[in-house]
């Protein structure tokens, strides 16, 4: 199976409600192999708590990142 990267950079910049619920729907109908890495500068209005909780999010804070 192939596998595929989406990586949506500056994702804090987007406030079109329309592109969020585009983005929700993908997340919850994301093809086998196809994996989304999201960078923000802010949380999006995305349902968050319910990805962590399904184990479908995998994180990285300024916390993580700094030496």
């Amino acid at each position: 199976m192939a596998r595929l990267l989406l990586v949506l950079d500056d994702y804090h910049l987007i406030d079109a409600r329309q592109v969020h619920g585009a983005l929700e729907f993908l997340v919850e109908h994301l093809p086998p192999g196809l994996r989304l890495a999201l960078a923000s500068r802010s949380d999006p209005p995305l349902r968050l708590p319910r990805l962590r909780a399904g184990g479908q999010l995998a994180e990285l804070r300024a916390d993580d990142l700094r030496f």
